[in-house]
């Protein structure tokens, strides 16, 4: 297998709380996925959306500013 680019970005807490709540649905239903596979599974799926549908996706999703927050240290 070639090497897989890592990547980095950030998500809402509402975005990890669906990602563990897939995981878990799968889970029940005996199939163990991690969190990479939720994510790539998500882009599968709109990835075979209709433009409309993908465009509608798209507009639900949040929009956050780019770049971390700097925590200060005390």
């Amino acid at each position: 297998m070639d090497t897989l680019p890592k990547l980095s970005f950030c998500m809402t807490d509402q975005e990890m709380k669906a990602i563990e709540q897939l995981r878990q649905r799968l889970g029940h239903e005996g199939v163990l996925r991690n969190r990479s596979e939720i994510i790539r599974a998500a882009i599968m799926h709109l990835y075979q959306l209709s433009n409309d549908d993908l465009i509608s996706a798209a507009e639900k999703a949040v929009q956050l500013k780019p770049g971390r927050k700097r925590i200060q240290k005390i």
